[in-house]
């Protein structure tokens, strides 16, 4: 991996934890300009954010149940094994 290319991967994870510097901006979208694999990463990167970020504040989906049925056929299997 390149200088550049380590440095704009650096400085995408880094823009998660912090606010990035003017300068730091500057080079990490300059570098991004022109390479296609770290744009490529950069996206991704945003991505895999978006969908575990969202994993975090799981409120908005369904709880899962299981069937009273169900719950006493597991027991009854575990009480089994023992």
């Amino acid at each position: 991996m390149k200088h550049a290319c380590q440095q704009a991967s650096q400085l995408t994870s880094d823009s998660f934890e912090r606010k990035l510097s003017w300068l730091e901006r500057i080079r990490l979208y300059t570098h991004l300009a022109m390479c296609k694999l770290c744009r490529s990463y950069n996206h991704n990167l945003h991505i895999m954010h978006d969908i575990f970020s969202g994993m975090r504040n799981h409120e908005h989906l369904p709880k899962a149940s299981l069937p009273e049925t169900s719950k006493a056929q597991i027991l009854e299997a575990i009480k089994k094994e023992r």
